[in-house]
């Protein structure tokens, strides 16, 4: 698979799938892809112990297919808070949010099923 990190993971605890190598650099046990779609290049790993985290891009229409389609085939996803500014990880932490602060947005945003369809569609602002 096209996975940057699979060679620190952990497959043990939770998975945090995200879209850059830089993002991945930031949240502990986290892989990145080699392109866009997270749900193709993620096969071989368990879904039940995945957390699927896109940029922070509400008005883009690609995000939101890729968010939903995350959601329908059950995986759990990231689902960022209205309130926050920053485009992805590198640019938090560019802007001084700190490593924990990330996980705990990270962790307190996780939806999936009904509820992620829900959260998705307060997200989305197209």
């Amino acid at each position: 698979p096209k996975l940057y990190g699979l060679d620190t993971l952990d497959r043990s605890k939770c998975i945090y799938v995200v879209e850059g190598p830089i993002d991945s650099m930031f949240i502990p046990n986290a892989v990145a892809t080699a392109g866009g779609d997270l749900v193709s290049s993620i096969g071989s790993l368990d879904k039940s112990n995945l957390v699927i985290v896109y940029d922070n891009e509400p008005r883009s229409k690609e995000t939101y297919k890729k968010l939903d389609k995350a959601i329908m085939q059950g995986y759990s996803v990231c689902i960022w808070p209205e309130n926050l500014e920053h485009k992805d990880i590198n640019d938090m932490v560019l802007n001084g949010m700190t490593v924990s602060d990330i996980r705990l947005f990270i962790k307190s945003n996780i939806y999936s099923g009904l509820a992620g369809l829900l959260q998705l569609q307060k997200w989305r602002k197209i």
